[in-house]
């Protein structure tokens, strides 16, 4: 039977170890939900911070990119440098909206929204 395991053993266990080795190891005692609180924690502070890097990133290259294109612009007949800030500059009375209503019974919500830029 051992002969037979022997191959999928040694994928499981590629490497022996000798009581020599055994010294350098450490033992620790933890309770496990504070052990696990704690691994939780790191794993998604690790991820997070992932992803803060990745969403910089992506800011960082759609600002060099819009910088570039301004450069390009600016040269242009007829146009300042401060034609990027034409457009529209939308402005809402509140942030956040909540609509709630039974069924069968009509609701009524008002936003008010201002352009302080232009319309061109």
């Amino acid at each position: 039977r051992k002969k037979q395991l022997s191959k999928s053993l040694s994928n499981l266990r590629p490497h022996e170890i000798d009581p020599g080795e055994a010294k350098s190891l450490c033992i620790l005692a933890e309770p496990l939900f504070d052990w696990a609180y704690a691994s939780s924690k790191a794993y998604f502070e690790r991820e997070d911070a992932k992803l803060e890097k990745e969403a910089n990133d992506i800011v960082d290259a759609e600002s060099a990119s819009l910088a570039s294109s301004q450069q390009g612009s600016v040269g242009c007949a007829g146009q300042g440098a401060d034609s990027s800030a034409s457009g529209p500059k939308l402005m809402l009375s509140t942030p956040d909206v909540l609509f709630q209503a039974n069924t069968f019974e009509n609701v009524a919500q008002s936003v008010e929204v201002v352009n302080s830029g232009t319309t061109a």
